[in-house]
Parts: structure tokens; sequence; C-alpha cells
């Protein structure tokens, strides 16, 4: 043989050989070790929360009922750019079995079925959006229990398994025994009719499709969500539905002006419109009453929610701390404002107050603090003070529910919608009512109602360690914040150096003195206020004797800490809570924000 042929050959042999290496196992290994996921270290999951997604047939060519390709792409591009990470089986395993904790921004990606052409796709924009997915196996027929596969192969399977960027589940409208398969696989139970998978014992890794796809610690293994991500939308708009499952921290406003009703709004029953300036939540002819949520409020406890009611027929309630047990509820009926609690689930509700309506439209506003329940009407206090609350009743979703005993009797009318967790926030009093303009004694009002502490200036530490009275606010910010269900927290003021914050029997004397003024004046919690630049470490070594000498009698000590720089770690050691003060220019109202620590200390470095 001459060495031409030789080379040829051996060129043949070796296209041959690298196909091969390739198609059996090269293409896998490349997708696990070369390029990988994006993934965190182990000391960043702290998170018990992800989000499941799963996604229709994917096409070039937008056959219906099919989502297009690229949107796809765009979709998971998008949602690596917001900081998501993907998760697998074995993390969610992991989770609800040992505790481990996810990453931040968990989300599980899925198909909901196996077709291959759609896989392949779906394959390329995961691949380079460095994700991995799960993939639900359509079953056909049974014979010995093992699934026979119309669709994948079983090499095209191996191969999925071996790169490590795919999980499987199974998928079937009718019962049967878990696929031999598949052991320990998750089942989805797509269907109204498949009620028969959510049988823990025998289907103990579900997923039940569901408006919402957050998923925490109170769900259990057998009852995950998973949200569907909808052709028609844009990816935009999908990845929106997605972000509104979080749990939300930002306020939220809707004046119903986009023509349509938002991502936001998950209808629950009923027809839901949020056209025309307004939202309507009316029944079907079939139905007695209509319900929409306000996705990424389930976790929601302390908050305000203020919407105007335009008009309404039977009942129209505002529901919120709402579930399966428990609910707060805030509306009218026939002629009446009426707020209701419902503590249990094997309890009916209980009236708490009732009011005559006045006229419509009117705007009502629901304050939620603890266990007090506040309620204004056109910015006026209802039912002559805040309510008390059954503590059983502590968190939950808000929902908008209209309902009649009576068929399609029942109707809602809304024009605008305000939501917002409860900010963590205190007010400071250094004057009294008669010192009050009428601006800023409405603003006092109105952060008052939803402040969560009132500190009144009440002493200054001097550089010779005296306590000098700064103030005659007490009795004042007393009142306010019994009215207001909120912690009442007189100010100490502390020098920015001193020779006594270095000597240890000077400081005990100050504290004790301060403990003792807290102790006459019958007050449960001190705000020791430390100027920026100062002595920090004086003053932490003060703030731990003070808080030594208030714990002897039962009460707190908090620090507001001035300046723009983070508190330091060691802070959380010396006082019960840390606050900063908000900076508010041209305003002569100053709030205080509370400062999370453990979540400031708990984030690692370059996150």
């Amino acid at each position: 043989m001459s060495r031409g042929y030789a080379w040829a050959w051996g060129a043949i042999l070796f296209v041959v050989l690298a196909e091969a290496t390739w198609t059996f196992g090269g293409r896998a290994y490349w997708r696990r070790y070369v390029i990988g996921f994006a993934d965190v270290p182990e000391s960043a999951r702290r998170s018990s929360h992800f989000v499941a997604v799963a996604f229709p047939r994917l096409s070039d060519s937008g056959e219906p009922f099919t989502m297009l390709s690229g949107e796809f792409e765009q979709i998971v591009r998008q949602l690596g750019a917001q900081g998501y990470i993907s998760i697998g089986l074995s993390d969610i395993r992991d989770f609800y079995e040992e505790g481990r904790p996810f990453p931040p921004m968990a989300v599980l990606i899925a198909l909901d079925r196996d077709d291959p052409s759609s896989i392949a796709l779906a394959d390329r924009a995961l691949r380079r959006a460095r994700m991995k997915a799960l993939v639900f196996v359509n079953e056909t027929r049974y014979g010995t229990g093992n699934i026979r596969r119309h669709s994948l192969t079983r090499h095209a399977v191996l191969d999925m398994l071996r790169s490590r960027a795919w999980d499987f589940g199974w998928f079937s409208e009718k019962p049967m025994p878990p696929p031999a398969d598949l052991p320990g696989a998750p089942v989805l139970d797509g269907a109204k009719d498949s009620g028969w998978t959510r049988d823990c014992a025998k289907y103990p890794f579900r997923f039940g499709a569901s408006p919402l796809g957050f998923n925490g610690p109170d769900q259990k293994l057998c009852a995950l969500r998973i949200i569907r991500a909808r052709p028609e939308r844009t990816p935009e708009e999908n990845v929106r539905a997605i972000d509104a499952n979080w749990p939300r921290r930002r306020p939220f406003f809707d004046d119903f002006k986009s023509g349509k009703l938002s991502t936001d709004w998950i209808v629950d029953y009923g027809v839901v419109s949020g056209t025309r300036d307004r939202l309507a939540v009316i029944p079907t002819p079939r139905q007695t009453g209509a319900a929409v949520f306000l996705n990424g409020t389930d976790t929601w406890s302390d908050s305000v929610i203020e919407f105007e009611l335009k008009k309404y027929k039977s009942a129209f309630w505002l529901y919120t701390r709402y579930n399966d047990g428990h609910y707060l509820r805030v509306g009218a009926k026939k002629g009446f404002w009426k707020v209701e609690e419902k503590a249990a689930a094997n309890r009916p509700p209980k009236t708490l107050a009732s009011w005559p309506i006045g006229g419509l439209p009117a705007r009502l506003t629901l304050t939620l603090k603890s266990d007090v329940a506040i309620v204004h009407i056109n910015g006026r206090l209802a039912f002559r003070n805040a309510l008390e609350l059954d503590p059983r009743i502590d968190t939950g979703r808000v929902e908008l529910i209209a309902y009649d005993t009576k068929r399609k009797n029942a109707l809602g009318v809304i024009d605008l919608f305000r939501a917002a967790p409860l900010p963590e926030q205190w007010v400071v009093i250094d004057r009294l009512p008669e010192d009050f303009g009428p601006g800023l004694a409405e603003r006092l009002h109105e952060q008052a109602v939803a402040a969560h502490g009132v500190s009144p200036r009440w002493f200054t530490v001097t550089a010779a360690g005296r306590l000098l009275s700064t103030g005659s606010q007490l009795q004042f910010a007393r009142a306010l914040s019994g009215f207001n269900r909120a912690t009442l927290a007189p100010m100490v003021e502390l020098p920015g150096r001193a020779p006594w914050l270095r000597d240890p029997a000077a400081r005990a004397r100050v504290a004790q003195e301060v403990a003792e003024a807290a102790d006459g004046a019958d007050i449960s919690t001190v705000n020791l206020r430390v100027p920026a630049g100062g002595d920090a470490e004086g003053a932490m070594a003060f703030a731990a004797q003070l808080k030594a000498r208030l714990r002897a009698s039962g009460r707190r000590l908090w620090a507001t800490l001035d300046g723009g720089e983070p508190p330091q770690a060691a802070w959380a050691r010396c006082v019960d809570g840390v606050l900063k003060p908000v900076s508010r220019p041209g305003d002569d109202l100053e709030t205080l924000q509370v400062y999370d620590m453990e979540a400031a200390n708990a984030q690692p470095a370059g996150l």
C-alpha cells in the first residue's frame, strides 16, 4: 500500500473514531466538563426557596401550541443575566431531605414533554446560558412496568444523563406504578383529573401545575408547584411572570391603564378584567364568586394596602395574610364596611368591626403591624382605633374576592391598587405638637401609622459623662406610639469622643443612670444614638454595658448609627438591633431604617 493510501485510510479512521467518540460520550463530557454550569460556592447557598417553570414543546416554525426556540433562548439568557441559578433534582432532594440550602435565585427549568427536536433546541439555548434542565418523559404503553418511549432513544437518554445537564421525570394522566427506568423521579401532575398522583405514599416526588411556581420549606416534596411559561406571552412578559413569584419587597402600584391585566395578577377563578382604567372582578354565570391575587405575596406579614372601591354588588373583600387556614379580610358588604378574621381552618369568620358606607367611590387603606390592623377610609381612621388580631393570623397572600350566595350576583370594581411590605422604619420626634405645621403634622401621621418604633429625643450624654434632658416630647411620643402600636424607644445621644467612653468605671456609672431613668419612666426600650466618626470602640463598650443593665430588668437596647458606612459586625453583639437614618433631603421629619445585620454579615465576598 502506498504512503498516500495509508494517510487517506488513517484520516478516515481518525474521523470515524472521532465521530464515534463524540457520539458515544464525547459530546456529553464536553457539555459536563468544558462548558459546565453556572453555580455558586457552598458558602453562598443560603436560600430556602426556588421557582419551578415548565416550558411547552419548542420549534423553529411557530407551530400551534409551541414556543419559538429563539424566545426560549431569550428567556433563559435573561434569567441568567438577572442572577438566576438553574438547579436539578438533586438540589431539591437535598433541601427537603437533608436541609441543604439552595443557591440564591434558584430556578428549575423543565420541558413538559420529551420531543427530540424540542430537546435539541432547548439544549442549544441552555448550553449558551450554562444552565441545566429537567424533562418529563411522556409514557405511551406499559408491559412489565418499564417505559416504552416513542420519542427519545435509550442512547439519547444515557447521553443526556452523562452530561449532567438533564434530569428526568415522568408524566401520565392514568394511574400506574412508577416506571422501573426512572426510580425516584418526580411526576408532573398536569391534568385536572389526575388527582391519583397526590398520594404521597405512592408518589413521594411530585410537581403540580399551578399559577405559582414558588416553593419553600412549607411545601412537601410530594406537593411542589410548577408554573407554565405561556407561548402567547413575549419573553419579557414570561420573565416578569417568573420574577413575580418571588416575595415582593418593593411597593406595587397598578392604575390599570395598560389595557390588560398585568402578569403580577393571578386569576384564581371567575372573570377578572384589567381594562378601561379599572379592575373588575366578576363571577361566571355558574359561579357565586370571583378572585384574583397579587403574585409574590404568599409570605407577607406586615404590610400596607390601599385600593379605591368604585362600585360593588353584594360583597367585595380584600383578603390578606390569606392561606388555607386563616385570613384577615376588609371590605364592603350590604352597605357596611367590615373587618373580619378567620383564625383557623375549623373556625368560622369573626367580625371585628362594622361601619356604614357613606358613599362610593371611597379609598380604603389597611395597615398591618404584628397583631393589629389599622383601617383608614378616605384618609380618616375607621372604627375609632386599631383592631386586635388573633396571633395565628400571621402570613399569607393578598387577594381580592367578590362573592354572593347567589350565582352571578357578585361584583367588585376598583380604580387603583397599592401594596407594599411594611418597611421596618422608626420615626424620630424632636418637637411638640404645637410646633408642627399642617404639612409636617400630616406626614408625621402617615409615618407613625406605618412605623414600628417612635423615638423622641430624651437625653444627651455630655463629654463629662453627665445626662442632660434634651426635650419634653416623651409624653406626646408615648401617646403617639400607643395609638399606633409602635415601640416607644426614647433616644440617648452619645458624644463623638469623650474620656469616660474609655473608662470602664465611668461607663458603668453612666449605664446605671440611663437604666435607672428607663426604670423610673417605665420605658421598655432605649435607642442609643452614636455619631459618625467618633470613638466606635468606646461606644460599643458602653453599649454592651448598658445592654446588660437593661436586660437585668427585662428591657432592650437599640442603636442608631449615623454615617454612610455599613455598621461593624461587632455591633450585633452589643445591642438588640441596629438602625440607620433614612436620608430625606429637604424634609424636617427624620426616619430610621432597621439594618439587617444578619443578612449583611452572611453576604459572601464577591456577591
